[in-house]
């Protein structure tokens, strides 16, 4: 609870000779803080009421399980960068929100954590204008929005908000899965939209399906600062606008896009934009409009079009309306590498079209497929052309004989089926500066790396892969790569860590598993057993997080010696390995250990015996009488680990004795 109350100011007027003092005592209430703590609910209702008290630091866990909302869970609290306000489900993936909304975040929340949540309610998700440093990170999104209403997963108008490791599947109708827009003509501003996995985005038939829509018209001329990076996207085709930029300034780099045959990358609105190091792989593309554009380091495979040089219809810059589709002028395509694409680069035809100016394409590489370079005659194309490498294309088109070398590159898939140069391929170390169309030189002093992220040298090579020992930090993404899992690993332990146990006996551990997320499933396995042993799991497939006990039984010819058996948990493309101690040895017999005295009892304990073997404690006043003469003082069990420890009380005034351990027939 905050406490405030305005300073209490107690005067007292003291007056000696001709000098009057006012003596002022001032006390001040300061606000006080509760403390940031971890809370865990069980009901839409509880989680509301904690969200509504909730300050900077606080955690707040929903239990597992399925939660209708029947409003929106609203959001306006502020946390901090040392201290975000997180909310989360207990399990990755083991919370379901269904009902009519989800989460809302309105000005002023800031430093706000979603976290871990199964979208599958209605409404859309709003991050509003106003709110800054929110993130949604680990969720799965497939809202259930009826067929004939638009609506998006998330709309976006906060500042500095961060997307990712997050799962947005299965969409069919009007709306985009991801809606960035901003407020009054600034579109949001530094956000961060990363290892996400889109997919399977169908077409409503209609405009305004994009899967990301990054600002509008109205927006185009702000800057935005934004950057999408390392997202996976798979069969999305709500529209050809598979991503529609219509801001300025952001950056779209190391994607992957793979069999949207109906989707493209639209640059459609705004200006410095860069593209570089996407694969795309059975899509429309690129298609550019705007100025000032940079597409380099990017891999275009078996695309229908690798770059769309848009054909403008209005010129913004001399005052054309910004819905138009802007000329494009002073952009940049070098350092590409084009694999058999239908046409390779092209400036389609519009009536009335104005064309596009000053395009630089050069130090590409072009390999199969159709034509080179398609240029529509409807419309004027100016630009240069220089240093390209083309191999086996249908046809140069109408790229200049002087543009390109005929020449094979010499390149070979790697292990993710992407084409890279090979030793020797006269790619390497033969790129060149470039002048445009006004003589201007450029040494593409941006492009430092390739497409793999490795450092690219003093010589640069032409195409989007540099010839490189370096390790490669960039790849054609998979399912492993992004989403709710990624980066994440399942908990395996295994109790005790070591047993000790002589040949003949069997030793027992217990094994724990706590998945990566609420889904994760792993199947048990062992190696590095010794000879004549054989060792099993009481359940060799666990799903979340679970139990199972290694019963690992030698025999009497099992070798003595030490052994570091491998206990392996496999699944949903995550390995995880522990070590658990086997010591196998002729002295492993069981023992007493310890006899220590504590006021009216001895404590007792013991070790090397089999787990769960049973055993009698024997007690005896002298020492020399036959077995059979000594007396039971306790029996039991030994633990997993082949331990005891017990407590027999000892009688006042009673002789000393002794004890041995015999174990159980």
């Amino acid at each position: 609870m905050i406490h405030r109350a305005w300073p209490i100011q107690n005067k007292m007027r003291v007056t000696t000779g001709f000098t009057t003092v006012v003596s002022t005592l001032v006390l001040s209430l300061w606000p006080i803080l509760a403390p940031a703590a971890t809370y865990q609910v069980g009901s839409i209702a509880d989680l509301n009421a904690r969200i509504s008290s909730a300050v900077a630091g606080d955690t707040i866990i929903l239990s597992n399980g399925v939660y209708a909302s029947a409003s929106a869970i609203n959001i306006i609290k502020v946390g901090t960068a040392a201290n975000p306000i997180t909310i989360k489900a207990e399990t990755i993936g083991g919370v379901e929100i269904t009902g009519t909304k989800g989460f809302t975040l309105s000005s002023p929340a800031a430093y706000i954590t979603i976290q871990g949540f199964k979208f599958t309610h209605a409404g859309n998700i709003s991050i509003s204008s106003g709110t800054s440093h929110c993130r949604f990170t680990r969720n799965l999104i497939q809202l259930t929005i009826p067929a004939t209403n638009d609506v998006s997963y998330i709309n976006i108008s906060g500042d500095d908000v961060q997307i990712d490791h997050n799962e947005l599947r299965n969409k069919s109708t009007l709306g985009e899965m991801l809606d960035i827009a901003g407020s009054g003509s600034q579109v949001a501003r530094r956000l961060w939209v990363h290892h996400n996995y889109f997919h399977d985005f169908t077409s409503p038939g209609g405009n305004g399906a994009e899967t990301i829509r990054w600002g509008l018209s109205g927006l185009s001329l702000s800057t935005g600062d934004g950057l999408c990076e390392y997202n996976l996207f798979v069969r999305c085709e709500g529209e050809n606008e598979m991503i529609s930029n219509k801001s300025s300034g952001n950056t779209y780099r190391y994607n992957t896009v793979l069999d949207c045959d109906g989707g493209e990358i639209s640059q459609r609105h705004g200006n410095d934009c860069l593209y570089y190091g996407n694969y795309m792989r059975n899509t429309q593309g690129m298609r550019i409009y705007g100025d000032r554009h940079k597409i380099f380091n990017n891999y275009f495979e078996s695309n229908s079009v690798g770059v769309n040089m848009g054909n403008g219809d209005g010129d913004v810059y001399n005052g054309a309306a910004l819905t138009a589709h802007d000329r494009p002028d002073d952009n940049v395509v070098a350092f590409n590498t084009f694999i058999g694409n239908a046409t390779h680069y092209e400036m389609g035809g519009r009536t009335g079209g104005l064309g596009s100016s000053n395009t630089v394409v050069a130090n590409n590489l072009f390999q199969g497929g159709g034509s080179m370079a398609s240029i529509s005659s409807s419309a004027p194309y100016t630009g240069s052309w220089s240093n390209n490498i083309r191999w086996q294309t249908s046809s140069a088109g109408n790229m200049p004989a002087s543009a390109y070398t005929n020449v094979n590159p010499l390149l070979a898939k790697d292990s993710s089926g992407a084409y890279h140069i090979q030793s020797g391929s006269p790619a390497i170390d033969t790129a060149k500066g470039s002048y445009n169309y006004y003589e201007v030189y450029s040494t593409f002093s941006y492009v430092t790396n390739d497409m793999d992220g490795q450092p690219r040298d003093a010589n640069n090579d032409i195409g989007a892969d540099e010839f490189s020992a370096a390790p490669v930090l960039v790849h054609i993404l998979t399912t492993n790569d992004v989403g709710i899992a990624a980066g994440l690993t399942n908990q395996l332990s295994v109790a005790p860590a070591s047993q000790l146990v002589p040949p003949g006996l069997a030793a027992l551990y217990a094994v724990s598993f706590t998945g990566a997320v609420f889904t994760s499933t792993i199947s048990l396995s062992v190696s590095n057993l010794p000879a004549n042993t054989t060792a099993g799991f009481s359940r060799i497939a666990l799903t979340n997080a679970g139990n199972s006990t290694f019963t690992v039984t030698t025999t009497g010819n099992t070798p003595s010696g030490n052994y570091a058996l491998a206990i392996r948990g496999i699944g949903g493309g995550l390995t995880n390995t522990i070590t658990a101690a086997l010591i196998v040895s002729a002295n492993a017999v069981p023992r007493i250990v310890t006899i220590a005295a504590a006021g009216t009892n001895v404590i007792i304990r013991g070790t090397n015996a089999q787990p769960f073997g049973s055993y009698l404690l024997l007690t005896a006043t002298n020492l020399t009488l036959p077995l059979n003469q000594w007396s039971v003082a306790s029996t039991g069990a030994f633990d997993p680990s082949g331990n005891f420890n017990l407590t027999n009380p000892v009688l006042s005034g009673a002789p000393g004795g002794f004890y041995l351990l015999q174990l159980a027939p």
